[in-house]
């Protein structure tokens, strides 16, 4: 029976910040094997133009204590090809946030593929998958998913329903009434029974029945983990994680023969006020990595060679982050009229949202970014030259030799070389300087040889031996331009730019209160009513209770709670009431 609480209690249940969200941590006994990754979404069947909600549990990352972890999540078609993507902010290796279907995307089955940006070992990225089915609004043929009907596969290796525990044996589901009116409130609460295993991890969905029906076996769509390490330990598989927040990963290779480059020198920069400086050598297959703390305010990345005599004999590219190597196989769509005609009328809704401009869709307030505080290159140089206090000159090599004493610029072979006079030794440096503009690392001089004294803001000489980490310089020289022509730089030299994906924000549904203080005439078509995409159920006798309101639209509703076992076992129990 339902525990009845008091009215304040009810209503801050409403409250859209996450609700069972708790800091409880089930510590895995030593030695055990490590939990299934998981991935659930608000519903299976959505249309274009919608958001779909998901939440992710990556247990290898479950780790207290340990920040800036990051999951990667795409969504592609059968074809491979990725149709939306990003990374989401991982917190006790949970992640949850929603990815916005845009309105040209096609009907078709998609499969959302999520596992962490940092995961490393023998046994390759541990990847969950999940199929949903997404339609265009304007699409009144549906010839896609008809012939999905016939063309899909089935069975244990495309479906894992054989391991999902089900019929109430984990879960208490209880609400106080089996029917409802439209926009009323629905109380309910969920209680993990007395058993060997407890619920470790779950999401909670209320959503009309009809949108559950699209894959497998009509009411939870295929759950696929692929690519783990059979037996692995919890031990295992977290040291086999690195340490750090994003991960830019890529091959170097030698042109034209393509062959892998072992033992190359690369710099990471990207361009702002400060010099963000990351290096790292290639190993003997021409692979490199750069893990990047600051991801957050960054939007692209330069990486180039430390070395100006390779810049026209290598190739550097850099991995696809939302790459899913195996190819994707729908299953099977059991296409029917009941099916069919549920989507149009969810087609007809979505159109009538859109009219309305009306959206349920909250991102509570952040917290804040890893606090990682940028290592500086320098904290303040020899000598700054600000080249407007001066007569206008035409490039770069008069500026130094008339404004910067310290550095030296020849031309020899059609090259520039450079080179800075040591202020403790006085006298020049074996080795050239590193230069840097607008932040980016300059590989040849030749690239910024036009630049005017009106192009540039500042010229920051440290003429002093410097160690930054594993590297030691020669001296460093650092311009800042009144303008951006790092872009032009980098698109003319031996570089590859790498963009940064945006953070997901942590979203949530914010589904209206109807409690007569407030007046609200515009049409509630939610086919979500509910969604808390975080929960830690606890232990048997460790009641919850939530509460929402039920909107315009009639018919069957399904209560879905679906998760993770202690026991490593993945669970769904479900509860259905009628909206009348």
């Amino acid at each position: 029976m339902l525990k009845t609480k008091t009215i304040n209690r009810l209503l801050l249940s409403l409250l859209p910040p996450l609700l069972f969200a708790t800091n409880t941590v089930f510590p895995f006994a030593a030695g055990a094997n490590l939990p299934p990754a998981s991935v659930t979404t608000d519903r299976d069947i959505y249309i274009a133009g919608e958001r779909l909600y998901f939440s992710m549990y990556l247990p290898e990352y479950d780790t207290p204590g340990e920040d800036g972890r990051l999951a990667c999540i795409v969504m592609r078609c059968s074809s491979n090809k990725t149709i939306t993507s990003g990374i989401a902010r991982l917190d006790m290796g949970r992640a949850w946030g929603s990815l916005y279907l845009e309105d040209t995307i096609s009907t078709g089955i998609y499969q959302l593929a999520g596992y962490g940006v940092m995961t490393q070992g023998a046994g390759g990225r541990n990847t969950v998958r999940r199929q949903v089915i997404v339609v265009n609004r304007f699409d009144t043929e549906l010839q896609e998913l008809e012939l999905a009907s016939d063309r899909g596969t089935t069975g244990p290796d495309r479906n894992n329903d054989s391991k999902i525990q089900t019929g109430g044996s984990l879960i208490s589901i209880s609400t106080n009434s089996s029917e409802y009116g439209t926009r009323e409130m629905v109380l309910a609460g969920i209680e993990p029974v007395a058993g060997a295993e407890y619920p470790l991890w779950a999401s909670i969905s209320v959503v009309r029945a009809e949108t559950l029906s699209g894959t497998g076996n009509g009411n939870y769509s295929g759950e696929q983990q692929i690519n783990t390490v059979p037996g692995t330990t919890i031990q295992e598989r977290q040291d086999n994680i690195r340490r750090g927040g994003l991960e830019i990963r890529g091959k170097v290779t030698t042109i034209p023969e393509g062959s892998p480059l072992p033992e190359t020198d690369l710099f990471l920069t990207s361009a702002g006020n400060i010099i963000d400086l990351y290096h790292s050598k290639t190993d003997t297959g021409g692979r490199f990595s750069f893990i990047l703390n600051n991801y957050n305010d960054l939007e692209e990345v330069f990486i180039s060679p430390r070395n100006p005599s390779l810049s026209s004999s290598i190739h550097i590219e850099t991995d696809d982050m939302f790459a899913v190597a195996d190819g994707f196989i729908p299953e099977r769509v059991n296409m029917d009229q009941e099916l069919t005609g549920a989507i149009r009328k969810s087609q007809d809704i979505t159109s009538v949202n859109k009219l309305f401009g009306i959206s349920f869709h909250h991102e509570p307030p952040e917290p804040p970014p890893w606090d990682h505080r940028r290592p500086m290159l320098y904290s303040a140089p020899a000598n700054t030259i600000i080249p407007a206090n001066f007569l206008p000159l035409d490039d770069l090599m008069e500026i130094a030799r008339e404004l910067v004493p310290q550095w030296q610029i020849r031309e020899r072979d059609g090259r520039l070389h450079s080179r800075l006079v040591n202020s403790r030794t006085r006298q020049y440096f074996d080795e050239p300087p590193t230069v840097f503009m607008n932040g980016v690392h300059v590989v040849n001089l030749e690239d910024i040889r036009h630049l005017r004294s009106g192009d540039i803001k500042k010229i920051e000489v440290h003429n002093y031996p410097w160690r930054y980490g594993d590297i030691e310089f020669s001296g460093i020289v650092a311009i800042t331009l009144t303008g951006d022509g790092h872009s032009e730089m980098a698109g003319n030299g031996p570089y590859t730019v790498s963009e940064i994906p945006a953070l997901i924000p942590r979203s949530t549904i914010a589904p209206p209160v109807y409690d007569g203080t407030n007046n609200i005439d515009d049409p509630d078509f939610r086919h979500t009513l509910y969604w808390e995409p975080a929960v830690t159920p606890g232990t048997f006798g460790d009641y919850r209770e939530f509460s929402f309101y039920t909107g315009d639209l009639t018919g069957p509703f399904i209560i879905s709670v679906k998760g993770v076992t202690s026991s490593g076992k993945r669970f769904i129990e479900q509860k259905s009431f009628i909206v009348r």
